[in-house]
């Protein structure tokens, strides 16, 4: 939990199988990121991400699967 305080990271990926019969990511563990405010990104949910790093500019993520309600980061 003090690594990411200190990390504080923008956005997180858990990577997943679709009804993965182990339960990843585990609640507690996407708490703890909900609490930085960090963007969550999960493969079992959002199927796979392209992340695009532009200098300068903030990161830009897509996901192949259609996120419910819209752009969410």
């Amino acid at each position: 939990m003090q690594f990411v305080r200190s990390v504080a990271p923008r956005h997180a990926v858990f990577s997943a199988g679709r009804n993965n019969r182990f339960g990843h990511p585990v609640d507690r563990v996407v708490r703890r990121f909900r609490r930085q405010t960090s963007c969550l990104w999960s493969t079992a949910q959002d199927g796979a991400l392209t992340f695009w790093l532009i200098p300068g500019e903030a990161v830009r993520v897509e996901s192949e699967r259609e996120v419910p309600g819209g752009e969410r980061c």
